[in-house]
């Protein structure tokens, strides 16, 4: 009986120094935002259709710039004000008065629009931990611990067009494994999961610069870096260093050293780039050209 004590508070505990670090939040429940936790770091945190804002909602109930939080980073407190939005903003089904900031409490749910619905988590609550469990498992790959295929279709798009419309830098980077059949077909699918995994953990690690930069597995060896605020030359130097960082790490897997390298596409949005799609197949196809000319290089796209 006191082992099982002892150990709920030893969890307790580790819960509560796991969350400490993060921010408040607000929680989505109802609405497709992409996303279901937004941070609300101190500052000031813009939320609205607009794509300057901090959250963007693309929903036809939000305004353009709807409302906006509050952090005091002295006292944590943390209001929300009503921007002069058409639908309103809600606190537990109660309208609040346009420019006129309100204090949040534990557990207030906010309505944006009368179509997204979001809970409030103060900082240091340790439910955010399950929320984050679940947006983790929605989001991340579990091979690898990168993004996966369904976030880089639901995130990708939003910074192109919030690029599009900022007129902002944007590049991508597409990069995938050489001859990694060959790798799998001689040293067995163990080996080959153990390279993706090292890869994953050591592009996170030295290949990644911010919180704002995603490292995404979209395909079986198929990744891409997208880079936002990050004109071409810049990103063709992120490339090689990314390029130069697999070449040279050693994959050991059960005391072989295994032969891993990387070929890598670069392209960036330019004022002719139609669409997301036109700008990731520009990158695929600077990649294809790496292969092409050899694999273990990187190929730029700069048109």
């Amino acid at each position: 009986m006191e082992t099982t004590v002892l150990a709920d508070t030893d969890t307790l505990i580790r819960l509560e120094e796991e969350v400490i670090g993060k921010p408040a939040a607000i929680v989505l429940l109802k609405g497709d935002a992409g996303d279901s936790v937004f941070d609300l770091p101190a500052g000031t945190i813009a939320l609205g259709r607009g794509w300057s804002n901090d959250i963007i909602l693309q929903s036809t109930g939000v305004s353009r710039d709807h409302c906006r939080f509050q952090v005091d980073e002295r006292t944590q407190n943390i209001t929300v004000e009503d921007l002069g939005s058409s639908n309103g903003t809600f606190i537990n089904n109660n309208r609040i008065a346009a420019n006129t900031p309100t204090e949040l409490g534990e557990g207030d749910i906010i309505n944006v629009g009368g179509s997204q619905a979001f809970k409030y988590i103060p900082k240091g609550d340790v439910s955010r931990l399950s929320h984050d469990k679940l947006q983790d498992q929605a989001n991340i790959d579990a091979l690898t611990n990168c993004f996966n295929k369904g976030y880089l279709q639901r995130r990708y798009p939003i910074l192109f067009h919030k690029s599009e419309a900022l007129k902002s830098a944007l590049s991508i980077l597409v990069f995938d494994l050489d001859h990694f059949k060959k790798l799998n077909d001689g040293y067995g699918h163990d080996a080959g999961d153990y390279v993706l995994r090292e890869l994953g953990r050591i592009v996170k690690e030295k290949g990644i610069e911010n919180n704002k930069e995603l490292f995404i597995r979209y395909g079986g060896e198929e990744f891409t870096i997208i880079l936002p605020d990050t004109e071409i030359d810049t990103a063709c130097e992120r490339a090689e260093a990314v390029r130069a960082l697999i070449d040279t790490h050693p994959f050991v897997y059960e005391g072989q050293t295994l032969p891993v390298t990387s070929s890598i596409g670069v392209a960036a949005r330019t004022e002719a780039t139609a669409d997301p799609n036109t700008l990731f197949k520009k990158a695929d196809a600077a990649l294809y050209a790496a292969k092409n000319g050899g694999r273990n290089r990187v190929n730029c796209d700069r048109e």
